[in-house]
């Protein structure tokens, strides 16, 4: 009895077509995911905290009058040398961290394909939802127009009107 069920497996499985692979197209495709979402999560994260936390006490410090935040920040404007690094490091720090996050993170969320053919190369480009990394991604845009505002307003319209 198992002789004949052994031999009735044994004639399906030579009797089964195999669904062959087409090898040439998988070496035509190549996929790339750059960056892994929740490494990048958490560097955007450390990177934005400090520009975000500079901005929420400039903003209390200024229109609520409550300082307690900017209190933290006021040890670079007690002496003429610390302003002096502050104002020569603070923009480099913010932007570079702000401008770094961005990059990281939308780095992490789009995976790109490219499929070359004789007559096309195809680029394809997908986005993951992950709701962290885009979340960071619209702060540091936000950051970032804030920043350039205030810099522009600041430092050249205001000397216009």
């Amino acid at each position: 009895m198992k002789e004949k069920n052994f031999k009735d497996i044994e004639k399906k499985l030579n009797n089964m077509k195999y669904k062959e692979i087409d090898l040439i197209y998988h070496q035509k495709v190549i996929r790339l995911t750059l960056l892994s979402t929740k490494k990048t999560a958490i560097w955007g994260v450390i990177l934005i905290f400090l520009p975000l936390l500079f901005l929420i006490a400039a903003l209390l410090n200024q229109y609520l009058h409550i300082s307690f935040l900017f209190k933290l920040f006021e040890f670079f404007y007690l002496s003429d040398a610390r302003l002096h690094f502050w104002n020569i490091f603070s923009p480099i720090i913010f932007f570079a961290g702000v401008i770094t996050a961005f990059i990281l993170n939308t780095l992490a969320i789009f995976h790109f394909s490219v499929k070359n053919d004789k007559k096309e190369l195809l680029l394809n480009v997908s986005i993951k939802k992950k709701t962290v990394n885009i979340i960071i991604i619209f702060v540091c845009l936000f950051l970032l127009i804030v920043f350039i505002a205030y810099g522009l307003f600041e430092n050249y319209l205001y000397k216009l009107f």
